[in-house]
């Protein structure tokens, strides 16, 4: 085990996620230690949790090559992966929305403008019940 940001890593653990995502990309550890830059023996030493000295900057260039956070190849921690989907997710919906919006009359996408600054202004002050009033207030103005 060793301690990296007061958090503690198991080498063992990590070799399991290499090696489960080996099996899922249908990879061998002779492609990975390529795309890596390192041999396949150490490939094999990792994900058998054999090292005493693991590099971490390969760690970093591993999680990279497989499209992962440094703390998903280190401590199995997905809060990073989930982030970036729902950020594609929602780039994906914007520009959904961008191709519809130019169906819109001037008025709506003044409207639609509106709300987006009442959004972002939430987010600043962090203040849900002023977004509650701006909302009805918007609604109300829009309906008129």
């Amino acid at each position: 085990m060793f301690q990296m940001c007061n958090k503690i890593y198991n080498v063992k653990e990590i070799g399991q996620r290499i090696d489960e995502k080996l099996t899922r990309k249908g990879w061998t550890k002779a492609k990975l230690a390529f795309k890596v830059g390192c041999s396949r023996s150490t490939i094999s030493r990792y994900i058998k949790g054999e090292t005493e000295h693991p590099s971490l900057d390969e760690f970093v260039i591993i999680s990279k090559v497989f499209d992962e956070s440094i703390d998903w190849l280190l401590y199995g921690d997905h809060e990073g992966e989930d982030e970036r989907k729902l950020i594609e997710q929602l780039l994906s919906d914007l520009d959904e929305l961008y191709k519809e919006t130019r169906q819109l009359e001037r008025n709506d996408l003044f409207i639609l403008l509106q709300f987006m600054h009442m959004l972002v202004e939430r987010k600043k002050s962090n203040d849900q019940a002023l977004l509650n009033i701006q909302k009805t207030e918007l609604f109300n103005r829009y309906r008129s």
